[in-house]
């Protein structure tokens, strides 16, 4: 069940910071949209607990078997990220089209795979990381939010 309220904030925390995301590939943009659901849900749960971790998150979080505290510091690496990891891929296609797509793979090991110590791993061995990887986001949350 999506929050409309949580999913409107999102959006307009995107596109103050990063503008739309029409020009990024679907697969990134749609987890940069989950990043910042995520985000925003966790603010909005807290206001609504008086602990702030037994917001939906950590909720979630716990009954996937994570560490909330890592499961957080990283969500909250990504979202300081995104706006970066766009404005570098916004530079890169116009100076070097070519590594583009790789350097998107690169970003999605990051972000939506969580890949330890990617930058540090071929291609290959990030590729089959990849298959064994559980996924945690909306499928199409990008295409929900409205800019």
């Amino acid at each position: 069940m999506i929050n409309e309220k949580a999913l409107q904030y999102a959006a307009i925390l995107i596109e103050c910071s990063m503008d739309t995301l029409d020009d990024m590939p679907t697969e990134l943009a749609n987890t940069i949209a989950n990043i910042y659901y995520k985000c925003v849900l966790q603010g909005i749960e807290a206001e609504e607990f008086v602990f702030p971790f037994m917001n939906y998150i950590g909720r979630d979080a716990r009954k996937k078997g994570h560490n909330y505290a890592e499961y957080r510091a990283t969500l909250e690496a990504s979202f300081e990220a995104a706006p970066k990891v766009v404005e570098n891929l916004r530079r890169l296609r116009k100076g070097d089209p070519n590594s583009y797509s790789d350097i998107v793979k690169f970003y999605l090991d990051i972000l939506k795979y969580n890949i330890n110590n990617a930058a540090n791993k071929s291609e290959t061995v990030r590729m089959m990381e990849r298959k064994f990887k559980k996924v945690d986001e909306i499928e199409g949350l990008i295409n929900l939010m409205k800019f």
